[in-house]
């Protein structure tokens, strides 16, 4: 009866280990996240385009445009990272199977404001950036088979300047 048991014990806490070392959310041993290597679709063309405000307080910022092909309906295109920075991934409303992100320039990436005043008063740091990216680099992260997983996206081609035009005040007369 006794190795009975110590047998039960011995598989029940084999399953727990193997329950909690799933739990890994597609993260390596140092916390980062993998990069698959052979996304469930192909990278057709992926370039940034930096702008400018044509008033002061318009901001700045960098977009960046990512086509894609042979995606399959599973896939859902869900951020994109790029030099520290995070975004969602917008689908474009003129591009079929394109995705933007949206960078500002101005905003201030360490202050986290809050409604709650307790919460704003505890201003608690984002998690560190979890990729080690180029200039030219990117990672898209998406959602497959009910799992996130993340790839990288290389070659960034750089697209020239957009400038904004500014406006000429609207005369109150």
């Amino acid at each position: 009866m006794k190795t009975h048991k110590n047998l039960a014990g011995t598989i029940s806490l084999a399953m727990i280990i193997i329950l909690f070392a799933q739990c890994g959310g597609g993260k390596t041993e140092n916390g980062k996240p993998q990069l698959d290597q052979n996304p469930p679709f192909k990278i057709l063309d992926a370039y940034y385009q930096d702008w400018v405000a044509g008033i002061p307080e318009g901001g700045s910022g960098t977009n960046i445009y990512i086509s894609l092909g042979d995606i399959s309906e599973d896939v859902v295109i869900d951020k994109i990272y790029f030099r520290k920075m995070i975004s969602d991934a917008k689908l474009s409303p003129q591009t079929k199977n394109q995705y933007i992100g949206y960078f500002r320039k101005d905003q201030r990436q360490d202050i986290i404001m809050d409604i709650d005043p307790v919460k704003e008063a505890q201003n608690i740091p984002r998690e560190p950036f979890p990729f080690e990216l180029k200039d030219d680099e990117a990672v898209i992260a998406y959602r497959h088979e009910n799992e996130m997983k993340y790839t990288r996206v290389s070659d960034l081609r750089m697209e020239e300047l957009l400038a904004y035009p500014s406006t000429k005040p609207k005369d109150d007369n």
